[in-house]
């Protein structure tokens, strides 16, 4: 429950010292890397901003149908699925408030700290593929580059 995770998050630097942070995030890398792969973190996010930043997204979708010419992604027909790049920006610009209220989330930190290590930068996009649509294939846009042996033990 988000909540329990929360109080359990309060006050941790969320890193090794962090016994709290050190067993949620050894059980999301397990539950990601061996079990499910899915990770769901009940009431994680305020429901109201939540429906807030999906009206946002909504009224970029609109625009942008309105203004673009219509063109395919990588991987569905032109005009079949929406997609909005560079999400994180036109989201900010749109409707600060909801942005930092949505990204400053202690939960959604320490997971992508988690799983993606110390030197994760978030970034997003919204993907909606709609019926009869293809569907984009999973995968992670992430790499180590060039980090040091005693930065790369830091990441699962």
């Amino acid at each position: 429950d988000g909540m329990k995770v929360k109080m359990m998050l309060n006050n941790s630097t969320m890193d090794s010292s962090c016994s709290n942070f050190n067993a949620l995030a050894s059980e999301w890398v397990r539950v990601l890397d061996q079990g499910p792969g899915v990770l769901v973190v009940k009431n994680a996010f305020d429901r109201q901003n939540l429906e807030r930043v999906s009206k946002v997204f909504d009224k970029i979708i609109e625009e942008e149908r309105k203004t673009r010419k219509k063109s395919g992604d990588h991987f569905a027909k032109a005009g079949t699925n929406d997609r909005i790049w560079n999400s994180l920006e036109k989201h900010a610009v749109e409707d600060p408030e909801s942005f930092v209220e949505y990204y400053n989330n202690p939960i959604l930190a320490a997971v992508c700290k988690a799983w993606l290590g110390p030197h994760y930068q978030m970034t997003a996009q919204v993907n909606s593929s709609h019926p009869g649509s293809a569907a984009q294939d999973p995968h992670c846009d992430y790499h180590l580059g060039f980090r040091s042996n005693k930065e790369c033990v830091q990441f699962p």
